[in-house]
């Protein structure tokens, strides 16, 4: 049927923030975060396209590993947990992510998918603001990250969800997410990526049941690491 506000608070009339505003739509929609690479042989690159924070990352046979893709949740993330925490009652102490036991922080993380193939209140587009996800409506390629590189020198292409990623601590820096990112590659080079996801969850447990970071969870973890042959 249509994908519209209408056609949905039609069949779920109890959906009433879609009287609201017709872009909280967005908000009904079951949605998927990609990243797909594709590798040229004859032009000797690699093509990239992804939205929201899935990512590819690139390690090189020089030692180096390089997440090639952005963040795009990451500006919306940051938002709300300072609007969260800005608040006289809320645990300051706590990035947003952490503080789901909080109801207010997940309101504010649901309302967050309002960004979701954005449209401005006159359906403009803003690449500002908006995230590219798969939901099913047109503005995904609007928002999708897309670019090409040399395979030169590349060894491995690894692309995961961020449920992959080595858990990070609140406020890092940009040289202390490049140390990280960096420590990832060389943990998947030397041990395989079977191994690090269970070194993956064993970090996560330890922050939890130690007290460090009592609210990390177990994403969903998916990676798919494919090794060059030349």
């Amino acid at each position: 049927g249509e994908l519209s506000a209408e056609a949905v608070l039609a069949r779920e009339p109890h959906l009433t923030l879609l009287e609201e505003d017709a872009r909280y739509l967005r908000l009904a929609l079951p949605v998927s975060t990609y990243s797909v690479a594709r590798a040229d042989w004859h032009a000797n690159t690699l093509e990239v396209v992804q939205g929201a924070d899935a990512a590819v990352f690139i390690l090189y046979q020089d030692g180096r590993c390089l997440q090639i893709t952005p963040d795009q949740m990451a500006q919306h993330d940051e938002a709300a947990r300072k609007n969260l925490v800005g608040q006289p009652d809320a645990p300051a102490q706590h990035p947003f992510f952490r503080q789901m036991g909080d109801n207010r922080a997940s309101e504010v993380n649901r309302l967050n998918g309002i960004y979701h193939n954005y449209v401005g209140p006159d359906g403009e587009i803003d690449q500002n603001l908006g995230v590219s996800v798969v939901d099913g409506l047109p503005q995904i390629a609007n928002y999708m990250f897309q670019t090409q590189i040399s395979l030169d020198g590349v060894q491995a292409v690894l692309v995961t969800s961020d449920g992959m990623f080595w858990p990070s601590p609140l406020d890092e820096t940009p040289d202390a997410a490049s140390q990280r990112i960096q420590a990832m590659g060389e943990r998947i080079t030397r041990d395989g990526l079977e191994a690090y996801l269970h070194a993956l969850r064993a970090e996560e447990t330890h922050l939890r049941e130690s007290g460090i970071d009592p609210h990390q969870k177990h994403d969903d973890a998916t990676g798919l690491l494919l090794t060059l042959g030349k």
